[in-house]
């Protein structure tokens, strides 16, 4: 009984974590990544001052935090921090005395940066759309922004994100012309709206600091304007299949139709196992549309544990009928 209970819980773990991680392909971008124009805005003048529609008068590079352009405040005894000081003793015992002076100031319960700033900072770039990117879906991905960001285009307010462990993206306009553009980010790291605590990872002086900026990648990305929005999957054991589920989207609410079709296959076992790609016909209406497609496993199921853990990849293709197309894959790549 018991090993009948191990294995139905290992196929249920490989099938059900196979697609954890969704990236697309056929897309073509452009690198943001250099340098940017710059503003503090430590009073919250910049909305009302409508600084999206001037020109920002410093510079600092991105990707990169305010602390590492040494953009911010200065540290002094009166640094607001966000990470909570336990003990006092640092500010009047003797023996720390030298490190309390100007030019010398060392915070003994972390590390002690250049800068700091706690608040509203402004980015700027221009870019340049290039003309064959007519009638694409537009998308601006910021991979980690700390940590709420607001976004224009020119003088369009595109959206407004606020997330610590997700990449930010952003629709740009479905009209947006080719050539010169401007990218205006207004990100803001004081504790708003998601409350995860001041001694939080994501944003306490004791492990990263709750830095202002944006790292890892970043990137205007043009694809298919009928494109996939989501795709899930869930384990049928009895019937060895998998059921997945998948949501479409259509730029400026406009219809499609076509067919879809899936594919999938073992990548890192010893026995390479393929799975019968299926094909389903879709259909788009009012700029959304969704289906469900049964995917046949096949007899042989490569399930995943902790000694012998086999990924599948499984690949996502959209064919209109007009001649447009996306395609997404999908590999497990996290840890049960």
């Amino acid at each position: 009984m018991q090993k009948q209970v191990n294995r139905v819980f290992k196929v249920l773990i490989g099938i059900a974590f196979i697609f954890l991680s969704i990236t697309q392909t056929h897309a073509q971008s452009i690198s943001l990544a250099g340098k940017w124009r710059f503003r503090i805005d430590p009073k919250d003048e910049g909305i009302k001052g409508k600084w999206y529609s001037t020109v920002l008068p410093e510079s600092v590079n991105l990707p990169g935090s305010m602390a590492e352009n040494l953009k911010g405040d200065d540290i002094t005894l009166k640094t607001k921090w966000t990470g909570s000081i336990y003990d006092s003793s640092y500010f009047f015992h003797p023996r720390l005395e030298k490190y309390r002076q100007p030019g010398n100031l060392k915070i003994p319960f972390w590390l002690t940066p250049a800068k700091h700033y706690t608040g509203a900072a402004w980015y700027q770039k221009d870019i340049e759309i290039p003309a064959n990117w007519k009638n694409k879906r537009l998308v601006l991905s910021l991979e980690y922004p700390h940590s709420e960001t607001r976004v224009w285009i020119d003088d369009i307010e595109t959206g407004t994100q606020y997330t610590f462990v997700v990449a930010q993206n952003f629709e740009l306009p479905a009209n947006l012309k080719a050539g010169k553009h401007t990218i205006t980010l207004l990100i803001d790291n004081r504790i708003k709206a998601i409350n995860v605590g001041q001694d939080s990872h994501s944003l306490t002086d004791h492990t990263q600091g709750n830095w202002n900026g944006v790292v890892g990648k970043m990137e205007l990305v043009a694809s298919s304007p009928v494109y996939f929005e989501d795709i899930q999957v869930y384990p049928d054991l009895k019937n060895k299949s998998a059921r997945v589920k998948i949501q479409l989207k259509a730029n400026t609410n406009q219809s499609s139709a076509g067919k879809i079709i899936l594919s999938a296959g073992s990548f890192n076992t010893k026995n390479i196992l393929q799975v019968k790609p299926v094909t389903a016909v879709y259909q788009i209406t009012n700029g959304e549309g969704s289906l469900e497609i049964n995917l046949p496993m096949g007899d042989k199921i490569a399930t995943w544990d902790e000694f012998d853990p086999a990924l599948y990849r499984l690949t996502a293709t959209l064919l209109s009928k007009d001649g447009k197309r996306d395609e997404k894959s999908a590999i497990r790549h996290a840890r049960v």
